[in-house]
């Protein structure tokens, strides 16, 4: 690992003020290195406990020296920049080239007393899980790139919400069980032509809209 010139060998270069290290994180940030672990725990890089420990510590970071430690360990090779690392396996897997990452097998997005979003042209994945409590979150599919032609999402939605908008034609599979809370969907959706959405879990106290735009 390398470090910056007059600073102590114990001291890593990627964390304090001088690299934005006091900054504070958005969900985003905090999205970014959860991929990064889910990703490790696929691969066999974190056993199932400290998985669960370092997405804890993820879940509530404040700052980007609160979150580099969690996967400076991880980084793929040739990748020294912990950003780049990040944005590298925020695609799922360990790309062959950092200049190349792989499309991403499954997104996780964390909304706890926060929010997240996704929106405009980004890679969407087949498999996706959403959890927000005392949160929210958006899933703009409309300009999404699809990689399947049927996307699942696992939504727990605890006093908080999910909305998600699909372009119109999709067919929409509800399979959302709701405790004081609901799961609607807006707007005419498919009848099994084209892309389908299926979006399953639990509303406790919260709510999941859809809308087909």
């Amino acid at each position: 690992m390398a470090y910056a010139e007059g600073m102590s060998e114990l001291e890593p270069r990627d964390v304090g003020p001088r690299v934005g290290g006091d900054l504070p994180v958005t969900p985003t940030d905090r999205g970014l290195v959860a991929n990064v672990l889910d990703a490790a725990l696929r691969e066999g890089r974190l056993d199932a406990e400290e998985h669960r420990r370092r997405s804890s510590l993820a879940a509530t970071a404040l700052t980007f020296d609160d979150l580099i430690p969690l996967t400076r360990d991880l980084q793929p090779a040739g990748v020294a920049n912990p950003a780049q690392a990040l944005a590298a396996y925020a695609q799922g897997a360990v790309p062959a080239t950092p200049a190349a990452p792989a499309a991403a097998e499954q997104l996780n997005l964390v909304g706890v007393f926060s929010g997240f979003e996704r929106k405009g042209p980004w890679v969407a994945p087949a498999q996706m899980s959403a959890l927000t409590v005392f949160g929210g979150g958006e899933l703009d599919l409309r300009d999404a790139q699809w990689t399947s032609p049927v996307i699942e999402v696992n939504v727990t939605a605890v006093c908080g919400g999910l909305e998600i908008k699909v372009p119109a034609g999709t067919e929409v599979v509800n399979q959302v069980t709701s405790i004081f809370g609901g799961a609607s969907v807006k707007g005419q959706a498919g009848l099994g032509a084209g892309r389908r959405l299926v979006i399953k879990g639990l509303c406790l106290c919260g709510g999941v809209s859809v809308k087909v735009k």
